[in-house]
């Protein structure tokens, strides 16, 4: 067991091992008369230096003497007040390494205590300490990129601010972990994920209302396999520390003929998919159409599931009319691959914003609202006051830039808005939390697709899944607190 000396304790055991020995098999506390004060070993540099503000993280920390130093038994050095029991050394001659792994975002203090550093004479460095703040690891300025203080939505619930809050505090030094259910309402890329990782959950768990369409109260008869007014999983979910969200492939008749006959209905246009629809985005925000009545039953339909879990006390992350844009902006003659973008930027917006009216009209406030970005697309954003997060979907297909970094995408999101958390909403390979370190691109959370992008290990493999969840840059369910 290793015994800590404080210095006064460690002044009086000197002055009794001084008084008591007179031989020469105390190597490290021979008698003497007195000690040099002035002579002793004096700090000359510190890495990271004293009081900066935006120190690189690093995981070792560095103080420099004046003269070639050495080690005595009784070391004592500690940051922000936690010993370092293991790995003290002096390289060098003159240069005190303390193993350390820094934070993002985050102040320290170091101190090393006298008698921990002596000259060969054995004069005893006094203590010493000083201090030092890591930044935060996005390259975005402050001075330009403000994020918003609080949700859009004004009478948002309190668990909703609280999550909000989640999201705003580790923006830019932690990525929050997550998962896409494997089918609409379930955990089961989660639980792939927690496997490969010896048992760590992603802390995201996306949820698709996808089957609203099959699903009560649209469908009277009710043959969804999901039952979105069941919300044990979701509420197991957040119970554990994890974060609720939903998505919501829109399901709508393939023409006005198939209104009725749910075993016609897409959300795929133009030759997107091997069922497609027509409908039109135009016509369903003008009053009296048979568009304007599906779309006011399916969104009066996605109220209930929301209000039902509002009154659970789940906030969520909610992020429909995704990638509205599809390949408009790609290449010449390019075209939305879903409904709600095929009638152009303007016609999206509108529904955008008319799905939020009547949402926030029947009481919903437990959502935060997720703006997914095709990364080219900035004609596309419904506007900072009915945004919360600016979400990137992003496929790589190029195997030897798996797990790069994105800082170019997150630079061109810096460009449509500098008033909303950027978080990585979609995505096949992830980049590693290095490569999101040094690029500067730490995204508020990141999200592989379900399927073979959480499954197939030429993709993400389970030792990256493993290294990732257990990565201090990286949040695990396991780290989070239950919101309530």
């Amino acid at each position: 067991m290793k015994f800590r000396i404080f210095p006064i304790a460690a002044a009086a055991l000197l002055g009794i091992g001084l008084a008591a020995c007179n031989d020469d098999s105390n190597t490290d506390f021979p008698p003497k008369p007195e000690q040099d004060i002035a002579a002793a070993p004096k700090v000359v540099s510190t890495l990271p230096e004293a009081d900066v503000m935006n120190a690189s993280t690093t995981s070792v920390i560095t103080i420099e003497y004046d003269r070639p130093i050495y080690l005595t038994p009784i070391t004592t050095v500690s940051v922000n007040g936690v010993f370092i029991d293991e790995g003290v050394t002096v390289e060098g001659d003159r240069r005190l390494l303390i193993p350390y792994q820094t934070m993002p975002n985050t102040r320290y203090t170091v101190q090393v205590s006298n008698p921990t550093v002596r000259d060969e004479n054995y004069n005893f460095s006094p203590t010493f300490a000083y201090s030092f703040t890591t930044k935060g690891l996005n390259v975005l300025d402050p001075e330009m990129f403000d994020p918003a203080a609080a949700p859009v939505n004004t009478a948002a619930t309190a668990q909703t601010v609280k999550l909000y809050q989640v999201l705003k505090e580790n923006f830019g030094s932690r990525v929050i972990s997550g998962a896409v259910a494997g089918g609409c309402h379930d955990i089961r890329m989660a639980n792939v994920m927690a496997g490969m990782s010896g048992g760590k959950f992603p802390v995201i768990n996306c949820f698709d209302f996808m089957e609203h369409y099959q699903s009560a109260p649209v469908n009277p008869k009710g043959w969804s396999t999901a039952n979105y007014l069941d919300a044990t999983v979701d509420r197991d979910w957040m119970a554990k520390g994890g974060i609720v969200s939903y998505q919501w492939h829109w399901f709508v008749p393939q023409g006005e003929g198939s209104k009725d006959d749910f075993s016609k209905y897409a959300f795929y246009c133009n030759g997107a998919g091997s069922t497609n629809t027509s409908f039109s985005v135009v016509n369903a925000l003008t009053e009296g159409t048979w568009e304007r009545a599906i779309i006011d039953r399916d969104i009066d339909a996605i109220a209930s599931y929301l209000l039902n879990l509002q009154a659970e006390g789940i906030p969520v992350l909610w992020r429909p009319l995704h990638e509205a844009a599809g390949n408009t902006n790609l290449y010449d003659g390019g075209k939305a691959w879903f409904w709600w973008g095929n009638d152009g930027a303007e016609a999206f917006k509108q529904l955008w914003v008319y799905l939020y009216d009547r949402l926030k009209a029947k009481g919903v406030n437990n959502l935060l609202w997720v703006w997914t970005s095709c990364g080219n697309d900035p004609e596309w954003y419904p506007g900072d006051e009915y945004v919360d997060v600016v979400g990137l979907d992003y496929y790589e297909n190029d195997p030897e830039k798996y797990h790069l970094s994105l800082a170019d995408k997150m630079g061109f999101l810096l460009t449509i808005t500098n008033h909303k958390i950027f978080a990585l909403s979609e995505a096949g390979a992830l980049p590693s939390p290095e490569a999101m370190a040094e690029g500067g691109d730490m995204w508020a959370y990141s999200i592989p697709w379900n399927g073979k992008y959480t499954t197939d290990p030429s993709i993400n493999s389970p030792s990256f899944f493993r290294e990732f969840l257990s990565h201090e840059l990286v949040l695990s369910r396991d780290e989070m607190t239950p919101i309530k």
